[in-house]
């Protein structure tokens, strides 16, 4: 087998893990915390997954990576759904900052569990969207990418690049 059949096949796997390993550090920080968590430090992880869900409602198969053509429904649901997980980002962000520099709110661990509880399910979706896809550059090599990235490249500007031949791997 090849390593890209490997990464093929173990990859989702790998993903859950990593998705896994995120709610753990939450679940973890709650638990160990001194004080109630208020409902506001839950949001981030919460919209963070939920982002997660939203871009696994979307085939990967209707996916049109034209800049100009394709169903812009579809475009706006994971531009939607990334500015969602970007923002989550950035909320678990300011609740770190603000356990550290408040003494009577919950520790600075809670908030780093909250930050790395987003990057992990981020890093999930760059690890599923990895192990899915490929870019083919020139029809002579192939080279693993985050398709994702390349979708709202193809969203933000006029075009990417005439090199890109984009398909995707039969599983």
């Amino acid at each position: 087998m090849d390593v890209s059949e490997l990464w093929v096949i173990f990859g989702p796997g790998i993903a859950g893990a990593v998705f896994g390993a995120g709610w753990w550090f939450w679940v973890d920080a709650v638990v160990c915390s001194a004080i109630t968590i208020s409902f506001v430090h839950y949001l981030p992880g919460i919209f963070a997954s939920l982002a997660a869900l939203m871009f696994n409602g979307v085939r990967k198969d209707d996916i049109d990576y034209s800049p100009y053509d394709g169903e812009w429904r579809l475009k706006l649901w994971l531009f939607i759904a990334y500015v969602i997980s970007f923002v989550s980002l950035a909320a678990s962000i300011g609740l770190l900052i603000q356990d550290a520099l408040v003494a009577s709110g919950p520790s600075t661990w809670t908030g780093i569990a909250g930050v790395l509880q987003c990057v992990f399910v981020l890093i999930r979706l760059a690890v599923l969207s990895d192990s899915q896809l490929h870019v083919v550059i020139n029809d002579s090599m192939s080279l693993c990418c985050n398709v994702h990235l390349i979708l709202i490249a193809n969203i933000l500007s006029e075009r990417v690049g005439p090199v890109l031949i984009l398909s995707t791997s039969e599983i």
